[in-house]
């Protein structure tokens, strides 16, 4: 007899009664004694030489216990930065202060008793900043003689590559049509419901240092303390409690989170930031921001023989993101029999807010791109869309095969799922509603669309995730995940998933997570991983 709460089964979401109640607690939601509150200063100009910051009367503000400019930074290690082999780095000051690349960089901070007296004291310090020339244009930002977002580099480009497959020239020498079109896919900013927010609690005698943090990936944020604080990772404990959302902007390492810890070690006391949702859109990682310059080389029958694109993707003032373009790379294809590709990547700094995981991290962008091209084809060659993509779907597979780019597809019949999403849709019968809209003066569009999604990383290499299940004494059961939702649901699907294995009730199964104290490795959620990886 199956069980009532086994895997299949509709079970209510256990998080649902103290979220929607508002019995959650978020980060801004603890107060310990102390607490005091910082804001931080930040650039009002998208480039600028930082002359002078005037703290004089800040400092004289009622409530404020400190306020801190780079001076008092001068011998911190500069934010970590990552890329691929050979792409070019900055050093990333935690606080600037010399020279502001982005409208929301950072240059110092204010510690007060409220957050109230934070803001006013922030808002006393007289910053004085000379203009620069602002790069804005990525495929300008690339030229000679650009004005240079990072003088130490020489240059703008943070990574160039190409990669070919197939017989590019044969395909494009021999085509019947070439179809060519700049795509854009526009930059934007996640707005998850809870903006970021910061507490830590510092032992100087220890020392330690327990934070509470909005994000995606506790213990990303350790790691990152420790190597800032210089404490074990041991001493440095990490707690995401309830997260309000993330879509990927809660996936990186923030100065925010290590400066909010250094202060709470300075000033001996609690201390807390929340960011204002004007500061999320400023200064929070923005996403997408690619252009690409695409031909598509295309038969009379409109089967298709090769695609050429030119990636330039803007990174913003520094490199959060630099490798995302190489996973566009890597879905260009799509669904589709594609004999030959070649993808120029470039890779440039702008003075604009920095990118880095949304929605997807580079994959809706690749297939945004194919699927626009082939209706650019099909407008061409005057052939339907949906008999373009008929005619140039993947053949049903069981066993994994490559694509053209070499990534391994498991299986899948695409053009029956084709069919099926036609005939549900009533594409004939829309088709003819458009003709006769048309007739009648009005215009209706129609849109169709294959889409094959590069998801559930891991678990080898560095993509692992952590698991324990302890049966307790008392017959009851604790699940101990390195994975840390943020409104996906895994106390609830964790549990169903232990119960219906043992054979237990659900409410006698509980899940832990979020903690560095309680779970010792983990590496966090994201990219529609947890639980394919994590589960």
């Amino acid at each position: 007899m199956a069980l009532a709460y086994g895997l299949g089964a509709r079970v209510r979401r256990r998080e649902d009664p103290r979220l929607i109640t508002g019995a959650g607690t978020y980060v801004d939601d603890l107060r310990p004694p102390g607490l005091c509150h910082l804001v931080f200063l930040r650039s009002y100009l998208a480039h600028a030489a930082i002359a002078a910051v005037g703290a004089a009367a800040a400092r004289a503000s009622p409530g404020v216990i400190e306020v801190v400019t780079a001076a008092e930074l001068k011998d911190a290690p500069a934010f970590p930065a990552s890329g691929p082999k050979g792409s070019r780095l900055p050093q990333r000051p935690l606080l600037n202060g010399d020279r502001a690349r982005f409208s929301g960089d950072l240059i110092g901070y204010v510690v007060a008793e409220t957050r109230e007296e934070a803001r006013d004291a922030a808002d006393a310090v007289v910053v004085e900043l000379d203009a620069r020339p602002v790069v804005i244009d990525p495929i300008a930002a690339a030229d000679e003689g650009a004005a240079l977002v990072h003088d130490s580099l020489g240059t703008n480009v943070a990574d160039e590559s190409t990669r070919i497959w197939g017989d590019v020239e044969a395909a494009f020498t021999g085509a019947h049509r070439v179809v060519r079109a700049r795509i854009r896919n526009q930059r934007l900013a996640g707005a998850p419901i809870e903006t970021r927010a910061v507490l830590a609690i510092a032992n100087r005698w220890e020392p330690s240092v327990t934070v509470w943090s909005a994000t995606q990936i506790p213990h990303g944020v350790r790691d990152e303390l420790a190597t800032f604080l210089d404490l074990p990772q041991s001493a440095v404990r990490v707690i995401a409690p309830e997260v309000g959302g993330g879509f990927g902007a809660k996936l990186s390492v923030y100065p925010e989170e290590l400066l909010v810890a250094w202060a709470a070690m300075r000033v001996g006391r609690p201390v807390k930031w929340v960011e204002e949702r004007s500061e999320h859109l400023q200064a929070t990682t923005h996403g997408r921001d690619q252009i690409h310059d695409a031909e598509l080389a295309v038969n009379a029958d409109g089967t298709l023989r090769g695609l050429k694109v030119r990636l330039t993707a803007d990174l913003g003032a520094y490199p959060m993101g630099v490798g995302l373009p190489r996973l566009t790379r890597r879905l260009l294809g799509g669904c589709y029999r594609l004999p030959a590709l070649q993808v120029d990547i470039r890779s440039v700094y702008t003075n604009k807010t920095p990118i880095a995981a949304y929605r997807g991290a580079g994959r809706p962008e690749a297939i945004f791109l194919i699927e626009r091209m082939i209706d650019l084809a099909a407008r061409e060659l005057g052939v339907d869309p949906a008999d373009m993509r008929r005619r140039n779907l993947l053949p049903a597979f069981d066993a994994p095969i490559a694509s053209i780019s070499g990534e391994l597809y498991d299986s899948g019949d695409y053009a029956a799922a084709l069919e099926r999403a036609l005939a549900v849709a009533g594409y004939d019968q829309l088709r003819a509603e458009q003709q006769q809209a048309r007739q009648a003066g009005r215009l209706i569009g129609i849109g169709v669309a294959s889409y094959v999604e590069m998801a559930g990383f891991g678990p080898d290499g560095d993509l692992f995730e952590s698991a324990t299940v302890r049966a307790n004494a008392d017959g009851t059961v604790t699940v101990v995940t390195g994975t840390s939702p943020h409104g996906q649901g895994h106390e609830t699907a964790w549990a169903q998933l232990v119960a219906s294995e043992l054979g237990i009730a659900m409410d006698r199964v509980t899940v832990r997570h979020g903690d560095t104290a309680t779970v010792a490795v983990g590496l966090g959620t994201f990219g529609s991983r947890s639980a394919a990886v994590g589960g």
